[in-house]
């Protein structure tokens, strides 16, 4: 029998679980200046249910205790308070509850951690999101401003399927980010990738994993201000997509002011797609292209002072 209480907004139900969660948990490290409460936001952009009416749940544990269902509520934003810890790290396993909607985890969001960030700081995010089709602003602004955190997990965003703005924002200005994770998708969305990791002054190398930025379908504005003003970025991913559509590029790469070398694969190219992408880079860096592709000089093409290589 399970006891049902409420958390401002947010139903909990307490009570032994029957069996093993049957998708990876998403684990998270939070590290507690002084003792306090450990505070998640859920009903992010107003979402408590899926489009079938079907409440987001969660079975949370926080360092290994029983796990606890929290359930989303009518409120457009509310607050899942884990509870009161000693100073100090803390691990936050979080899975699929039963009868929660297939992609589980995007009823969540931190905004409550970053308001109670004079003594609560997330630091770290593993294990795997659902790989499942996303939906219009799927995790839009999920880890906005967390500033402590330093590392996401390679594969915890495995979604193929993408969606319009599904990932704007996710991680912009987490100022101490250093690893990123993977992005499979070949096929992109309007603004799917949008200001996705701006302003995340550490990340210095987006190593080129084959399944990174594997992406040959663009959309209108996918890549807009992705990696802005990433002052730290040095190197970054290929960009093998053949053809352009409307602001793909546009601000991409706009105040990386360490900037060395960017690969395209564009077979031609268009000013409109690509303005202002490489604003304020440095010179002396390398920009690598096929050979027949024609690019020209200056913020909206090749950086000026840049060697070009044409493969």
């Amino acid at each position: 029998m399970s006891l049902i209480t409420n958390y401002g907004s947010v139903a909990v139900v307490r009570g032994s679980k029957g069996g093993k969660p049957t998708e990876q948990p998403v684990i998270l490290t939070f590290v507690l200046k002084s003792a306090g409460s450990i505070v998640l936001g859920c009903g992010a952009m107003g979402t408590t249910k899926n489009s079938y009416g079907v409440p987001y749940k969660w079975d949370i544990s926080v360092d290994g205790s029983p796990l606890t269902t929290y359930e989303g509520s009518s409120s457009p934003v509310a607050t899942v308070d884990l509870g009161t810890f000693s100073a100090g790290t803390h691990t936050v396993r979080i899975f699929k509850s039963a009868g929660a909607p297939t992609n589980w985890i995007r009823g969540l969001s931190f905004y409550a951690a970053i308001k109670l960030g004079s003594y609560l700081e997330l630091t770290k995010v593993e294990g795997v999101f659902p790989n499942v089709p996303l939906v219009a602003n799927c995790y839009y602004n999920m880890f906005y401003g967390c500033e402590n955190l330093t590392s996401v997990g390679r594969d915890l965003l495995p979604a193929t399927t993408m969606a319009d703005s599904c990932y704007m924002n996710m991680f912009s200005k987490c100022t101490a980010l250093v690893k990123v994770p993977e992005l499979p998708a070949t096929a992109l969305a309007t603004s799917c990738y949008e200001s996705m990791f701006s302003e995340c002054e550490n990340i210095t190398r987006v190593l080129s994993f084959v399944l990174f930025l594997p992406a040959t379908v663009l959309a209108n504005r996918c890549y807009y201000r992705m990696f802005y003003k990433c002052i730290g970025l040095i190197n970054v991913p290929d960009l093998p997509a053949t053809s352009q559509v409307t602001s793909c590029y546009t601000e991409m790469f706009s105040g990386c002011t360490s900037l060395q070398s960017i690969r395209v694969g564009a077979t031609e190219w268009s000013i409109t797609s690509a303005q202002n992408w490489v604003k304020d880079v440095p010179t002396g860096g390398t920009f690598t292209k096929p050979n027949r592709t024609t690019i020209p000089t200056g913020v909206s093409g090749i950086p000026s002072g840049w060697t070009v290589v044409n493969v």
